[in-house]
C-alpha cells in the first residue's frame, strides 16, 4: 500500500500535465476549493480538515478517528438513512480515513450528482447532530474494528516502534486509539473536537473528474458559501521532534510473530517542513530512498539474491508529514540468520554502496524510474487527488508540486551524499526488532 501511494505522489509531482485544467478558490468564510478537470465521468469529491490524532489532548487519544466515524450518523437535515438513500439513488461509493495531520471524506460518483454531495457535505460540516446514544453504539463499532487492529501483531509492533520514533510529539501514538481511553470518550469530548476542529477556515474541498470550473464555483458558493465564517484560532500540535540523544533498540517480542523484522530509523525533514534551500535536503531523500531500494541496486542484489541473508530488503522516506518524519529502512533475515549478523551485512554492503557514490546515470536511472512509475497511475483520478489533498493539506501549494520533478533532475550525486552524511551517518537512529518468544 505504501508503495502505491508513493506511485501516486510521484505521479501528482509529475503533474504539469494537469496544469492547465486545474482551478482554485476561496470562499468568504475561508474554505478552499481545488478543482481538476479530466474527462472521467465518475467524479471524485473529497473534503480534508486539517485535523487528525496530532491535535488529540493527552488521555483523548482516538478521539479523530471516532468522529470521522461520527460524520456519517446524521445531521440536523440528512438521518443516516437519507445518506444511505442517496447513495442508492446516485450510484455513489464513499468512506474516510484519519490520519496524524489529516481527516479526508470523499464520495465517488457521476457528475451530474455533484450538487447532492455538495449539499450533504455542507450541512455535517457545521450542523452534525449526535446524542449520547449515537455515540455509546458506535463505540462499540470502533472497539470491534480496533480489536481487529491488536489482533494483526505487525501493526502493534509499529505502534509501539512510534512511540520510540516519536517521544515528545503526538505522531508516536497510536491512529485508532487505546481502548481504555477510548471507552472513556463523552459526548461533549465529541462535540468539542467537532466544533473545535470541523469549520470551513480549516478545510479543503478537492474535485477532480469532467466538471465545468464555472457551474462547481456556483455549486460551492450556493452550499458551503453559506456557512457561517469563524474568527477561530487553531492551537496546533508540535511537529517537529527533538534529535535523539542516543540509539535505542526497541525488542518486540509476541509468540505471534512468525518473521522477524529489523527497522532502522532515521529523524529527517519531510518535504513539507524541510527548510533548506530550495528543499533540495527531500527531494535528496526522495531520491536516495529509490536509489537504496531498487530491486536493480547493490543492497538489494547483496542481502537478498547472492548471500540470501533476507527474504526482502525496502527503505521508506516520510515525505509527506507536515513535521519531522522518517527516513527507515526495513530487513526481514531468512530463516536461521540472527540480527548481528543481517545488520552487519547490511551496514556492510550499504558502506560500499556510498563510498562507491553515486554517478549522473545513476540518479538519471532513478529519475527514469519514477517518471515511468507514473505512466502506470495516470489513469486514478481518486488516488491522485488524495495525494494532492494530503500535501496541500499539509502545506504545499499546487504549484509547488508542478515543479517537483524539475527538482529531482537538478539533484546531483553530490547533493545526495551530502544528505545522507547530514542526517544519516553517525547519527542516533532508533532500531526496532520483531520476534517471537
Amino acid at each position: 500500500m505504501k508503495f502505491f501511494l508513493k506511485l501516486c505522489f510521484l505521479m501528482l509531482l509529475a503533474g504539469s500535465a494537469f496544469s492547465a485544467d486545474y482551478d482554485s478558490f476561496t470562499l468568504n468564510n475561508g474554505l478552499k476549493v481545488h478543482v481538476i478537470k479530466t474527462n472521467s465521468p465518475i467524479i471524485t469529491h473529497a473534503i480534508a480538515y486539517n485535523v487528525g490524532s496530532i491535535e488529540e489532548r493527552s488521555g483523548r487519544e482516538g478521539i479523530a478517528h471516532f468522529l470521522e466515524h461520527a460524520m456519517f450518523l446524521g445531521t440536523n437535515k440528512y438521518s443516516k438513512a437519507d445518506l444511505s438513500n442517496m447513495v442508492k439513488e446516485t450510484g455513489a461509493y464513499y468512506n474516510a480515513f484519519t490520519s496524524f495531520d489529516i481527516t479526508l471524506y470523499y464520495f465517488n460518483l457521476p457528475a451530474r450528482h455533484l450538487s447532492r454531495v455538495m449539499e450533504f457535505e455542507a450541512d455535517r460540516m457545521k450542523w452534525l447532530q449526535l446524542n449520547e446514544s449515537l455515540v455509546e453504539n458506535e463505540k462499540q463499532v470502533i472497539l470491534q474494528e480496533a480489536k481487529m487492529y491488536q489482533n494483526n501483531v505487525y501493526s502493534v509492533f509499529y505502534d509501539t516502534l512510534r512511540s520510540y520514533t516519536y517521544p515528545t510529539t503526538n505522531y508516536g501514538r497510536s491512529l485508532i486509539g487505546y481502548e481504555d481511553y477510548f471507552k472513556k470518550l463523552t459526548l461533549h469530548d465529541i462535540q468539542d473536537f467537532y466544533d473545535t476542529w470541523y469549520t470551513p477556515s480549516n478545510a479543503q474541498v478537492f474535485i477532480i473528474g469532467n466538471v465545468d470550473f464555472t457551474e462547481v464555483r456556483k455549486l460551492a458558493n450556493n452550499y458551503y458559501g453559506k456557512i457561517p465564517k469563524e474568527n477561530h484560532q487553531f492551537i496546533r500540535a508540535k511537529t517537529t521532534e527533538e534529535p535523539y540523544k542516543a540509539d535505542v533498540r526497541v525488542v518486540f517480542k509476541d509468540k505471534r510473530v512468525n518473521q522477524k523484522v529489523i527497522t532502522r530509523s532515521y529523524l529527517v525533514p519531510s518535504l513539507v517542513s524541510d527548510t533548506s534551500e530550495n528543499k533540495k535536503d527531500a527531494y535528496s531523500l526522495i531520491l536516495l530512498e529509490d536509489l537504496l531500494s531498487s530491486k536493480f541496486g547493490e543492497i538489494y542484489k547483496y542481502l537478498v539474491l547472492d548471500k540470501k541473508l533476507l527474504v526482502d530488503f525496502s527503505v521508506n522516506y516520510g515525505e509527506s508529514q507536515k513535521g519531522s518524519t522518517t527516513f527507515s529502512f526495513s530487513l526481514i533475515p531468512n530463516k536461521g540468520v540472527d540480527d548481528a549478523q543481517a545488520i552487519a551485512a547490511f551496514e556492510e554492503i550499504l558502506n560500499k554502496t556510498l563510498a562507491k557514490g553515486f554517478t549522473q546515470q545513476n540518479l538519471r536511472m532513478s529519475v527514469n524510474r519514477i517518471k515511468d512509475s507514473l505512466e502506470l497511475m495516470r489513469e486514478d483520478d481518486m488516488q491522485y487527488l488524495f495525494m494532492i489533498a494530503r500535501y496541500l493539506n499539509a502545506g504545499l501549494s499546487y504549484e509547488e508540486t508542478q515543479k517537483v520533478v524539475n527538482t529531482l533532475d537538478n539533484i546531483t550525486s553530490a547533493d545526495v551524499h551530502n544528505t545522507y552524511n547530514k542526517y544519516l551517518k553517525n547519527v542516533n537512529y532508533i532500531l526496532g526488532v520483531a520476534q517471537g518468544e
